[in-house]
Protein backbone atom coordinates (compact mmCIF):
# COMPACT_ATOMS: atom_id res chain seq x y z
CA UNK A 1 0.00 0.00 0.00
CA UNK A 2 1.38 3.49 -0.64
CA UNK A 3 2.12 5.82 2.03
CA UNK A 4 0.06 8.81 2.23
CA UNK A 5 1.77 12.21 2.78
CA UNK A 6 1.04 14.45 5.88
CA UNK A 7 -1.62 16.75 6.12
CA UNK A 8 -0.49 20.16 5.68
CA UNK A 9 -0.68 21.75 9.19
CA UNK A 10 -3.70 24.05 8.52
CA UNK A 11 -5.80 21.22 7.26
CA UNK A 12 -8.83 20.89 10.10
CA UNK A 13 -12.07 18.68 10.08
CA UNK A 14 -15.37 19.85 10.99
CA UNK A 15 -17.14 16.64 11.42
CA UNK A 16 -16.73 12.70 11.79
CA UNK A 17 -17.75 12.62 7.98
CA UNK A 18 -14.88 14.86 6.74
CA UNK A 19 -12.19 12.34 8.67
CA UNK A 20 -13.99 9.22 6.90
CA UNK A 21 -13.91 10.78 3.40
CA UNK A 22 -9.84 11.88 3.79
CA UNK A 23 -9.39 8.30 4.83
CA UNK A 24 -11.46 7.01 2.08
CA UNK A 25 -9.55 9.35 -0.38
CA UNK A 26 -6.08 8.15 0.11
CA UNK A 27 -7.15 4.23 0.55
CA UNK A 28 -8.45 5.37 -3.29
CA UNK A 29 -4.94 5.70 -3.43
CA UNK A 30 -3.94 1.98 -3.13
CA UNK A 31 -1.81 0.10 -5.35
CA UNK A 32 -3.48 -3.31 -5.33
CA UNK A 33 -7.03 -3.40 -6.37
CA UNK A 34 -8.29 -6.21 -3.75
CA UNK A 35 -6.61 -4.35 -0.77
CA UNK A 36 -8.22 -1.36 -2.28
CA UNK A 37 -11.62 -3.09 -2.18
CA UNK A 38 -11.41 -4.23 1.72
CA UNK A 39 -9.83 -0.94 3.09
CA UNK A 40 -12.47 0.92 1.53
CA UNK A 41 -15.13 -1.06 2.97
CA UNK A 42 -13.53 -1.76 6.19
CA UNK A 43 -13.24 1.96 6.55
CA UNK A 44 -16.93 2.75 5.67
CA UNK A 45 -18.43 0.42 8.11
CA UNK A 46 -15.88 0.66 10.79
CA UNK A 47 -16.58 4.43 11.00
CA UNK A 48 -20.22 3.86 10.80
CA UNK A 49 -19.75 1.25 13.27
CA UNK A 50 -18.00 3.90 15.68
CA UNK A 51 -20.87 6.82 14.52
CA UNK A 52 -23.48 4.13 15.15
CA UNK A 53 -22.71 3.46 18.52
CA UNK A 54 -21.31 6.53 19.68
CA UNK A 55 -17.85 4.46 20.75
CA UNK A 56 -15.66 6.22 23.67
CA UNK A 57 -12.17 7.04 22.80
CA UNK A 58 -11.21 4.20 25.60
CA UNK A 59 -13.87 1.42 24.16
CA UNK A 60 -11.90 2.07 20.54
CA UNK A 61 -8.64 1.33 22.57
CA UNK A 62 -9.93 -2.00 24.58
CA UNK A 63 -10.74 -3.28 21.15
CA UNK A 64 -8.00 -2.34 19.38
CA UNK A 65 -6.25 -4.24 22.27
CA UNK A 66 -8.40 -7.36 21.83
CA UNK A 67 -7.98 -7.50 18.49
CA UNK A 68 -3.92 -7.30 19.04
CA UNK A 69 -3.95 -10.35 21.15
CA UNK A 70 -6.19 -12.18 19.48
CA UNK A 71 -4.27 -11.92 16.55
CA UNK A 72 -1.34 -12.70 18.19
CA UNK A 73 -2.75 -15.66 19.53
CA UNK A 74 -3.48 -17.20 16.11
CA UNK A 75 -0.89 -15.88 14.28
Amino acid sequence: MENSAALPARTRFTTEDDITAEVLRRFERTDDPRLRKIMLSLTKHIHAFVKDVRLKESEWWNAIEFLTATGQMFG
